[in-house]
C-alpha cells in the first residue's frame, strides 16, 4: 500500500465565527413599479448570498427608509444567509426570495470586526484512504464543509495528541497549505491526491 505523508495547515476562525459576524434580520417589502427584484448584484456559494454592488430595489428601498437604523444598513461585502428563516445555498435563497408575494424576512451577515482566526498543523498519514470530507474551493483555500467517519481527516482528529487539548479538524475550517506549499482551493485539492 502506498503511504504519503503530509502536512495541512488549517486556519480555524475563533469562536467557530461566533465573534466575527454580526447578523440581524430586517423585512422586504415588495413596492409598486419596482416589484419584487432584489436590485443587488450578488455572488452565490454554498454559504449565502454575497452584495457585491447595491441599485435600485427593495434593499435600496431598505436603506434609504430607514435611515436610523445605521447598524442595519445592508452594505457591498455583506452575505445574505437566510430567506423567511430558511438558510442554503445563494442559488436556493435566491429562489426562494423570487417566489416570495408582499414581503420577505432576510436575514444579514456582515463582519463584526477584524477576523480572527487562529493556525494549526495537521500530520496527515494517507494510507489508501481518502480526506473524507466535502469541501469548496476558491482563492483562500479550500474550505471544509462537512468532515466525514473513517476518513484521513476523522483518523487524525481520533488520534491527533493535540486532539485532547481541543484541536480538531472542523467543518467550516480552511486548509491554506499542503506541506509548506500555499495555493487556491483546487491546487491543495490537488496536492492531497
Amino acid at each position: 500500500k502506498a503511504c504519503k505523508q503530509f502536512e495541512a495547515m488549517y486556519k480555524k476562525y475563533a469562536q467557530e465565527a461566533v465573534h466575527a459576524y454580526v447578523e440581524f434580520t430586517i423585512i422586504l417589502k415588495k413596492e409598486g413599479a419596482t416589484g419584487f427584484s432584489l436590485g443587488a448584484q450578488t455572488k452565490s456559494d454554498e454559504k449565502g448570498l454575497e452584495i457585491v454592488s447595491i441599485e435600485q430595489g427593495v434593499v435600496d428601498n431598505w436603506n434609504k427608509g430607514n435611515p436610523d437604523k445605521r447598524t442595519e444598513q445592508v452594505c457591498q461585502g455583506n452575505q445574505i444567509v437566510a430567506v423567511d428563516g430558511f438558510r442554503g445555498t445563494g442559488a436556493l435563497l435566491l429562489e426562494k426570495f423570487e417566489s416570495a408575494s408582499k414581503s420577505v424576512k432576510v436575514t444579514v451577515r456582515k463582519a463584526g470586526g477584524a477576523m480572527a482566526f487562529e493556525e494549526f498543523e495537521a500530520k496527515l498519514e494517507k494510507v489508501g484512504k481518502e480526506l473524507g470530507a466535502n469541501t469548496s474551493s476558491d482563492d483562500e483555500g479550500l474550505t471544509i464543509a462537512k468532515v466525514h467517519a473513517g476518513g484521513i481527516l476523522d483518523a487524525w482528529n481520533q488520534g491527533s495528541p493535540q486532539n485532547r487539548a481541543g484541536v480538531k479538524v472542523a467543518d467550516g475550517h480552511m486548509i491554506v497549505s499542503v506541506d509548506g506549499q500555499e495555493g487556491k482551493g483546487h491546487e491543495l485539492l490537488k496536492m492531497l491526491e
